[in-house]
């Protein structure tokens, strides 16, 4: 486990399954609402609402919510490695997320990024600076409550 803080954010990156981690840590999203920019699939009921490839929920009530999206075996029956939302208290709309490449694009209105699909994302990783540099900037762009991801074997919780 690694713990930090940058700006107005603590952050916390640990070896434990994404579901795991939320479970000890529902609070965090307990009552509020998720845009999901990266998850296993698209859930089959209707009250979730895609637009511009995130995917919006209404308030969270329990953890079984986010089954079916970031905890169960995806659509092609595989489980996604990778899961990233950002937390508000409110209902939001982000931007869309982008296919583009951050470097030549920049943080800025118009877009998000999904950072934790890049190849060795670690937030405690002083080698990936130059990309977890730009995710602070886009964090501190969104300004959501957290921020709740998983890939390569690590999850993480950024909250404010």
């Amino acid at each position: 486990m690694t713990t930090g803080r940058r700006g107005n954010y603590d952050w916390l990156e640990v070896e434990l399954p994404f579901e795991e981690l939320l479970t000890r840590n529902f609070g965090i999203v307990e009552g509020k609402y998720l845009a999901i920019t990266t998850a296993n699939c698209c859930p089959t009921h209707g009250i979730w609402q895609e637009e511009g490839g995130i995917l919006y929920t209404p308030p969270i009530s329990s953890v079984s919510d986010l089954r079916g999206v970031w905890f169960s075996e995806g659509c092609s029956g595989l489980a996604h490695p990778y899961n990233e939302g950002y937390v508000f208290d409110e209902p939001v709309k982000v931007p869309a997320v982008s296919q583009g490449n951050v470097f030549e694009l920049g943080i800025g209105s118009g877009r998000v990024f999904c950072f934790v699909n890049f190849l060795g994302f670690r937030l405690s990783d002083e080698s990936m600076k130059d990309v977890t540099d730009l995710f602070w900037s886009q964090l501190e762009w969104i300004r959501p409550a957290a921020y709740v991801a998983s890939g390569e074997g690590r999850s993480y919780l950024v909250s404010r």
